[in-house]
């Protein structure tokens, strides 16, 4: 899986598109997750020295923080997380960042380099990056009605406990994946499918990357439009096709009521539409 994610890493950054880019984004997990050296190795070598690459993995709003180049969750250290030592002699820059305004001020400085770094972080970096921007008006969108259904796969005890606050939420339906151990790419396609069957939905809430990717799949989706945010890293926005309405929460984020906050939010706009 390396070696594949690595390939993907350079086919994105050599293209056309990538070029033309005026801000380049790596978008990469707060607790590390996946193939993270391995994928900054390719973009170096396909970007080359000249483009400064910084890494700011840091959520602060999330409890995920980076001191010394180490990142800690929760104020505790993650266990093989420290990058600095990871990307030494790389010439990659790795970012210390505690709070959302130190955040602010690594966006402002990369945006002021020339070239613009490639910027790499969580959801973190990139809302301190979009503060940074000219603002722009949004525009109004409409979100379909019907059935609003919470998809709940990620074996998080975080996600659980959010899942038993939205099961007495009338007109909401609760898919749960409760087999123990870890989950496999055959049972959590399987799980999608089920949840991507279900009669006039128009708004999922999805716990859990490989669940979001698995329902999406099947009912799918190329792309989601974003439209805002319900909590800090918790995005909804309208899938493109079918135009149905998504909210993403990762396993471990959020508090006790966050789903039902996912489930308020669509229903307002819903009502707006």
């Amino acid at each position: 899986m390396r070696d594949v994610a690595a390939a993907r890493v350079a086919k994105a950054f050599g293209s056309r598109r990538a070029r033309q880019a005026r801000i380049l984004y790596k978008k990469i997990d707060s607790t590390l997750r996946g193939n993270v050296v391995a994928e900054l190795a390719a973009a170096r070598k396909t970007l080359g020295r000249r483009r400064p690459i910084v890494v700011a993995p840091a959520f602060p709003a999330q409890g995920r923080t980076v001191r010394g180049g180490r990142v800690f969750v929760d104020g505790k250290p993650l266990r093989g997380g420290n990058l600095k030592r990871a990307l030494r002699g790389t010439g990659i820059t790795v970012c210390d960042a505690q709070t959302d305004s130190e955040l602010r001020e690594i966006a402002r400085n990369g945006l002021a380099l020339d070239p613009r770094p490639l910027f790499v972080g969580s959801a973190g970096l990139a809302r301190a990056l979009a503060a940074e921007l000219p603002r722009r008006k949004a525009r109004r969108v409409r979100l379909p009605r019907g059935d609003i259904a919470v998809v709940v796969g990620s074996a998080s005890p975080v996600s659980a406990r959010q899942a038993k606050r939205v099961e007495p939420i009338a007109g909401v339906a609760l898919y749960r994946l409760e087999s123990p151990g870890k989950r496999d790419a055959a049972l959590l396609a399987a799980f999608g499918r089920i949840a991507a069957r279900h009669e006039n939905c128009a708004a999922y809430v999805l716990t859990g990357g490989d669940t979001a990717r698995a329902v999406l799949a099947a009912r799918k989706v190329r792309a989601i439009r974003l439209l805002g945010e319900v909590e800090p890293g918790v995005p909804f926005g309208l899938s493109i096709p079918p135009g149905i309405a998504v909210c993403t929460k990762s396993g471990g984020f959020g508090g006790p009521d966050t789903l039902v906050h996912c489930v308020a939010r669509l229903k307002r706009e819903m009502a707006r539409s």
